[in-house]
């Protein structure tokens, strides 16, 4: 598949054909980061998950129930995160845009840079109306991103997402249609 956007910062490809070896080491070498967040990053992340993430991203991509982007760097051509749009609601058009960039690569722009070529494809592309990011109220880099993506903040929902086994509030923050007079992807 062909990659979706590229610079001199990150390539953003789907991720189908992409190495399980590649995704495992980079995601345990963030773990520490991650576990902070995702529930997905807790405990051990063996080869085997990672085997069994790529085939899940692969049968949602072929279903048209999830889309997920590798984030590869240009220099080394490492894998350095993901870039994912998930929670798909067809009937009202609305998705779940979520990230993560390898800790060597945060700080860099790289995962604003991904989220915004991810965006477009799920409007532009796919003609979803609606992208939902949410992070837990405490995720700061993380509400960054959406941020600097130009999405708009909506409030705090109480007790949204579940992570190490306790209830956390989110952040919402949302992404419509491009705005031609802009030029550029439009807070709702």
């Amino acid at each position: 598949m062909a990659d979706l956007f590229h610079n001199a910062q990150v390539i953003v490809r789907p991720i189908i054909g992409s190495s399980a070896d590649e995704l495992w080491h980079a995601v345990r070498e963030s773990q520490p980061e991650l576990a902070a967040w995702e529930t997905w990053a807790l405990g051990e992340y063996t080869p085997a998950l990672a085997e069994h993430f790529l085939a899940d991203c692969a049968t949602a991509w072929w279903s048209e129930t999830g889309f997920t982007f590798a984030l590869i760097d240009p220099a080394s051509q490492k894998f350095i995160g993901t870039c994912t749009l998930l929670a798909l609601k067809v009937d009202t058009r609305i998705a779940n845009l979520g990230y993560w960039v390898h800790s060597a690569f945060a700080g860099r722009g790289i995962a604003t840079t991904a989220a915004k070529a991810v965006a477009d494809y799920g409007l532009a592309e796919r003609g979803f109306q609606r992208l939902e990011i949410m992070a837990q109220v405490e995720n700061l880099a993380s509400r960054r991103v959406a941020e600097k993506t130009g999405a708009r903040f909506e409030g705090v929902l109480p007790e949204r997402l579940f992570h190490a086994g306790h209830l956390h509030d989110a952040a919402l923050y949302a992404l419509g249609q491009p705005d031609p007079a802009r030029g550029v992807l439009s807070p709702l």
